[in-house]
């Protein structure tokens, strides 16, 4: 399900004692594509309070459940930016697209048990040798399936649920074992008796937020979106759940009833450009499992601002 958010408006300037009347300032439009994951909350706190418009920006965001749907919505063509990760960057920069990749604020991804399996799991990984988890394939969800696949030396069976509630619903029913899942998801599960296990934002684990622009978008709107975007984390992060509580509600980022625990501890970050290890290790991940079949230079794909 999809929920459109459009933030459109003209600034009217009115000139006294000027017999012509009024004179209109054009924003530039930029169409978003996005999860409902409450790491964007503010994207929406920027729109909802006129920080885009003011900075000359008309920004209208499209909410999808999956990945599947909004990468169906980027190829569209009806979208200038949409929030993915930087192995969706890869492989569009593999098939010739022309792109521009900027940093993102930074999402957190969790590996969540079944309460079935939560009913046993002592903290031991060796544990989880051979269990099923639900994924995204091709996404920042399968890279970090593989990567606790290698760092703690076990294997897992990949079930490709690609609708994040029916991921979801399908661990909370225990006909996966696993699953990993962004906020509000993996705390609702907890609440309903599963486990976590496993965060990406733990330390030293690889940051892969990324934000995908059509290449003929100008450098001096994406700095600016950026620039406001920025400037929205700091507000947001300043004042307080409670200063996007209805948005992220009203959008659907977030149920109500969970809203208090998921941004007990909260923090948003900046978006900041990935560095080229970062790009070549997602791209060499994607090389090795038949996604992509060219690479791109990184100071060709990243804009750094």
């Amino acid at each position: 399900m999809k929920r459109l958010l459009s933030i459109t408006a003209m600034l009217l300037i009115v000139l006294a004692g000027c017999s012509s009347g009024a004179g209109t300032d054009e924003l530039t439009t930029i169409n978003v594509a996005t999860m409902k994951d409450v790491s964007y909350a503010p994207f929406l706190y920027a729109a909802e309070e006129g920080m885009y418009e003011e900075a000359g920006l008309d920004v209208q965001i499209q909410f999808f459940d999956s990945a599947k749907d909004r990468n169906a919505g980027w190829d569209s063509g009806e979208f200038d930016m949409e929030t993915a990760d930087l192995t969706a960057g890869a492989l569009l920069g593999s098939l010739g697209d022309d792109i521009k990749i900027t940093g993102a604020p930074r999402g957190a991804y969790k590996l969540v048990a079944s309460p079935k399996v939560s009913e046993t799991f002592d903290g031991d990984f060796a544990s989880l040798d051979g269990m099923s988890v639900g994924l995204s394939e091709n996404t920042v969800i399968e890279f970090y399936v593989d990567y606790l696949a290698e760092t703690e030396g076990i294997e897992f069976e990949k079930v490709a649920i690609p609708s994040i509630p029916d991921r979801n619903s399908a661990l909370l029913t225990n006909e996966i074992d696993l699953a990993i899942l962004p906020d509000p998801f993996p705390t609702m599960a907890v609440e309903q008796g599963a486990e976590l296990i496993w965060q990406s934002t733990e330390e030293g684990v690889t940051d892969l937020a990324g934000l995908n622009w059509k290449g003929d978008v100008d450098t001096d709107t994406i700095d600016t979106f950026l620039e406001v975007s920025n400037e929205a984390v700091d507000i947001v992060n300043a004042e307080g759940p409670e200063s996007y509580k209805e948005y992220a509600i009203s959008y659907g980022l977030v149920e109500e009833e969970y809203f208090d625990a998921i941004t007990a501890d909260l923090e948003f970050t900046h978006a900041e450009a990935p560095t080229a290890e970062t790009w070549d290790e997602v791209e060499a991940w994607a090389l090795d499992k038949g996604m992509i079949e060219n690479l791109v230079d990184y100071d060709q794909i990243v804009y750094k601002g």
